[in-house]
């Protein structure tokens, strides 16, 4: 935008197509819409998180997933579908000479998706054993898991996994909820980074993946802001085990400017804090989410620590918490702060249909005065 260009619209659709040219990269794809597991009724939104491992798994245009997966890896080609708490579409990668065959596979995904019986029985039997505990796969990654899922929970979020849902789930409730999501590329933001003259690929998209409304759809379950208090939730993961800790808060807002200038701050503040003057801690940073959904921002503290230092080290992020809500912050925090946060950051494909989607631009902004931030 600050260069001059203009969103396209191809005319069926009307979608926006947004395009960043990359001299020798590979061409990066993103659609991305309002929706996703938001759309899901809500007598199913524990199985919710099923219907994207379903759907990846079950092949497209007559493969199923061995056979299609072989063909990704002879042609370096990447595709998943997005379903996500309120957001639906698919991301897709592929060298420049496999364009024309990339827009293939995503217009069969949009009008001819997949949905076999054995990725539903896989991705249940995986999900059931993962809330049992019985999964073999990695320990650290199933225990960084439930620490996920627990903080989910804290945080009030509306479509975790639920034991007795999956275990009564049908295929044909995944797969309904899924055709739900597809069959058009109306009001998506589709992104693409590659090397492509731009009048190329404006008429390849045009041609394949310009898909007009196919019918209408449920609208997004709208979600008040979660009622949450304050308190503490632990996870027991073993002995021997350093414990990881998160202080999060979260609120409603649309000021991602101000909120990642005082994350930055506050990262200075609790790495000096933690790690130098406590001697608690390796790693310990803080950090803002602008889209946690539904209007949602949140500020975060993480760090880890013998769990002997637990209570000291969680009082002591406290502490500097406090001191920034009572003080501030000095002017020579906020010109480092702002050194490190760029206000125009080169988007990649995913944040730029985020972005999109979320603000209507591509902008960031101007920039926020001191006494705001």
């Amino acid at each position: 935008e600050a260069a001059g260009s203009r969103p396209c619209e191809p005319p069926r659709s009307r979608a926006i197509l947004l395009y960043g040219r990359a001299p020798g990269a590979p061409m990066t794809l993103v659609l991305s819409r309002p929706g996703g597991m938001a759309r899901v009724p809500r007598t199913r939104w524990g199985t919710a998180a099923l219907i994207g491992p379903v759907v990846a798994g079950s092949g497209l245009a007559g493969l199923d997933g061995f056979e299609l997966a072989r063909l990704y890896a002879a042609r370096s080609i990447s595709m998943i579908p997005i379903v996500k708490d309120r957001r639906e579409g698919i991301e897709a990668r592929a060298p420049a000479e496999q364009w024309p065959l990339l827009l293939d596979l995503v217009r069969a995904q949009l009008l001819h998706p997949l949905c076999r019986a054995q990725a539903f029985d896989a991705a249940k039997r995986g999900a059931l054993d993962l809330e049992a505990g019985k999964d073999d796969g990695d320990p650290d990654a199933i225990a960084q898991g439930a620490f996920y899922a627990m903080r989910a929970r804290a945080l009030g979020a509306r479509f975790l996994p639920d034991r007795a849902a999956i275990a009564a789930a049908s295929a044909g409730d995944i797969c309904r909820d899924y055709l739900a999501m597809v069959g058009d590329t109306s009001d998506m933001v589709i992104a693409v980074e590659g090397d492509m003259d731009p009048a190329d690929l404006y008429r390849s998209v045009a041609a394949t993946i310009d898909l007009p409304p196919a019918a209408k759809r449920t609208a997004p379950a709208p979600a008040p802001l979660p009622t949450t208090g304050a308190g503490r939730d632990v996870l027991r993961a073993g002995e021997g085990v350093r414990a990881n800790i998160v202080l999060m808060m979260q609120w409603r807002g649309d000021d991602e400017r101000s909120g990642k200038l005082v994350a930055a701050v506050l990262n200075e503040r609790i790495e000096r804090r933690l790690r130098t003057v406590e001697k608690g801690t390796y790693v310990a940073r803080a950090g803002f989410i602008a889209d946690a959904g539904d209007g949602v921002v949140r500020l975060y503290i993480s760090f880890d620590t013998g769990v002997t230092d637990v209570d000291r080290l969680i009082a002591a992020a406290k502490e500097e918490i406090e001191r920034l809500s009572a003080d501030g912050v000095s002017a020579e925090e906020l010109k480092s702060a702002r050194a490190l946060v760029p206000l125009h950051a080169d988007l990649k494909p995913a944040q730029a249909a985020e972005r999109w989607l979320s603000e209507g631009s591509l902008a960031s902004g101007n920039e926020v005065a001191d006494a705001k931030v």
